[in-house]
């Protein structure tokens, strides 16, 4: 266990953060929470998307707003706010291409 009972201490937190917000582009901060059984804790997160994440590459980031942007790549109906809209695809388009580059480099391993 860490410092002061948290299960990760703000420090730990903010070491494993990198890349940027998967939805809007923004920063990842440590925000202090509790896990499950209630133990207090800091996790990575966006303040502004109110969401957390570990964060992906800027590049990845910027290809998949721009693939929704474009409409090349839309996941989710258009059911909310044009800003919630946009970010709430580019955070799902994100995470199918981190699997994309996941199953790339699975596949260079096997060749």
């Amino acid at each position: 266990m860490s410092v002061a009972g948290y299960q990760v201490t703000r420090e730990e937190c903010e070491s494993r953060i990198s890349g940027v917000c998967p939805g809007c582009g923004g920063p990842l901060v440590a925000i202090e929470t509790v896990d499950n059984a209630r133990n207090p804790t800091h996790w990575s997160g966006c303040l502004h998307c109110c969401v957390f994440t570990d964060g992906c590459p800027p590049e990845t980031q910027r290809l998949a707003r721009t693939l929704v942007e474009e409409g090349t790549l839309v996941p989710y109906s258009r059911d909310s706010a044009e800003a919630l809209w946009i970010e709430s695809n580019t955070r799902r388009v994100t995470q199918i291409l981190r699997r994309i580059k996941a199953l790339q480099d699975l596949a260079g391993e096997a060749s």
